[in-house]
Formats: C-alpha cells, structure tokens, sequence
C-alpha cells in the first residue's frame, strides 16, 4: 500500500498541475479588463517617451515596439510588427467565430508564404502523431470510464484497495486521456482554420 501510494501521489500531482496551468493561461488571456490596463499603461508610457527622444528613434523603434507590445496585449501574440497586418487579415478572412484565442491556439502550424500571408501548415507526420494522441487519449478514457463502470458492480467495500486505490487509478487514467486531448487543440483547431481557408478559396474560384 504504501509502494502504490508514492507511486501514485507524484503522477496525481503532475496530472492536476497540468491542468491547473492550463487553465490559468486561458484565463489569463480572456481576462480584457486586465488587457485594457496593460494596454493603456503601454500608451502613457510611450507618449512620454516620444516627448523625449527624436523622431528617426520614434519611427524606427519606439513605434514598432508599441504596436508589438499592444498586438501581444490584445491577443496573447507575440510577433515581429511587420506581420501583424498578416495576422490581422487573416482574422478578417475567417470570420465566423473564428477570434484571437483560436488563432493563438494555431500558431504552431501557421507560416507565411512568398507573398507573406498567413496559411496552415499540417504535416503528413503531423496528422500520423496527432491521430496516435488521439487514440492514445481515447484509449485512457475507456479505460478509465469503463474500469469505474465495471468496479462498481464488483467492488467490496470492506476492501480498502479496492474502494479508494481502484477509483484512483481509474480516475487518473481519465485525467491522462484530458491530458492527452488538451494537447490535441491546437492541431484541431488549425485543421478547422485550413478547411475554412479552404472553403474561402474555393468559394472565389467558383
């Protein structure tokens, strides 16, 4: 008993940070009150430092580091001022409910073409590991869902191994197989921005 609960305890630990993490960075980026001071701290700053240096430094750094920085304010973003037109555009081609936290989420398979617009970008590898997570997150759910609904038919209650450490296992094979899922959105949230370009550009050839 006492082996399976050290193992156990670290794999709970890691499995509930993970979680916890997560969920903090999505509330930190939905939180737009808390932008908006940022956003307009940056502002004040800025007009005071202008009063202050000369125009070429203004117009070559100062002014490009505030678009960065308000770009990155605003939607969670971090790029090179030179993109975010880019970024913006395609924003507006999407629509739909297609917002900045989407587009965030997507970054790691967007790239830029010759003409500097933004496109998605999936690998055949990227398509073969991401289905592997999936089942792999599937895989952990039935697990988990299906060990809870059968240990319930024939769990001994005067067990102790079987009434607490049963449910446990059962419960962080869930939590591995959410895991496993969370990690899969940025890639299904890019499919669905490709398929919408997709649509777009079909749309304008019809």
């Amino acid at each position: 008993m006492e082996i399976l609960g050290k193992i156990l305890l670290p794999i709970i630990i890691a499995s509930i940070s993970g979680i916890f993490n997560n969920w903090i960075k999505n509330v930190s980026f939905s939180s737009r009150i808390g932008n908006l001071k940022k956003l307009n701290n940056i502002i004040n700053n800025t007009e005071k430092i202008l009063l202050i240096t000369n125009e070429k430094f203004n117009t070559e750094f100062i002014l490009p580091e505030f678009k960065e920085s308000s770009f990155y304010i605003l939607t969670g973003i971090s790029t090179n001022e030179k993109s975010i037109n880019n970024y913006i555009n395609l924003k507006n081609k999407l629509k739909e409910n297609f917002d900045w936290k989407s587009i965030k989420k997507a970054l790691p398979y967007l790239k830029f073409n010759i003409k500097n617009e933004v496109y998605v970008s999936i690998s055949k590898t990227d398509i073969l590991f991401k289905n592997i997570e999936l089942g792999i997150s599937f895989f952990f759910f039935l697990m988990g869902y299906g060990g809870l609904l059968i240990s319930s038919y024939f769990i001994n209650i005067y067990n102790i191994n079987e009434l607490i450490i049963m449910p446990i296992i059962f419960l962080i094979s869930i939590l591995f197989g959410i895991l496993f899922l969370s990690n899969l959105s940025s890639y299904f949230i890019a499919k669905r921005i490709k398929n919408r370009l997709k649509s777009i550009n079909e749309t304008k050839e019809a």
